[in-house]
């Protein structure tokens, strides 16, 4: 039975064959056709997509501070003003700025591309295989139920903040 069927879809490629073709003079010249048009569309679909490929694929890791973005200023600035509110008693800011100058510092150091886009959440999944993200988490949880979560701050939130950024390598 499958010969059979085998037999028929031979007969009907021979057909379609001799209708774009021509008459082919022999069955092995039928093969020989059919196996460089297999040829030719492989290649043209594996050209297509190292075309697409080469075109999605992001520039080397080039850094341009992005306007807005934690990196456009140095952690180390993020930092003088976190010490700058706690200064002034301003718990909250301070707590804000020191997130963001260890956001910074990350970036300054390779971390990721910046992008002024990301939430703290997804600079958290971004750090997710970095040797520090624990401190990067507690930093995180701590900074979003101040900032976010609209609480007060009080010095103590402040030091916690700064021995993450410490840990962080921000000295």
């Amino acid at each position: 039975m499958l010969e059979i069927w085998w037999q028929k879809a031979q007969d009907w490629i021979a057909r379609m064959f001799d209708k774009i073709f021509g008459k082919l003079p022999s069955p092995q010249s039928r093969n020989d056709t059919l196996a460089w048009i297999l040829i030719a569309i492989s290649l043209s679909v594996l050209a297509v997509w190292i075309k697409r490929m080469a075109e999605r694929r992001e520039p080397e890791s080039v850094r341009i501070p992005i306007p807005f973005a934690p990196s456009e200023k140095s952690w180390r600035t993020w930092l003088a003003e976190a010490k700058a509110a706690s200064g002034e008693g301003r718990w909250r800011d301070a707590v804000h700025l020191a997130y963001w100058a260890g956001i910074s510092n990350l970036e300054e150091h390779g971390a990721w591309i910046p992008d002024r886009a990301r939430t703290p959440r997804e600079y958290l999944q971004l750090s997710f295989a970095h040797p520090l993200h624990n401190e990067l988490a507690a930093l995180t949880s701590r900074f979003e139920v101040i900032w976010y979560g609209k609480g007060d701050a009080e010095a103590s939130d402040f030091n916690e903040a700064v021995r993450h950024l410490e840990a962080l390598g921000c000295r």
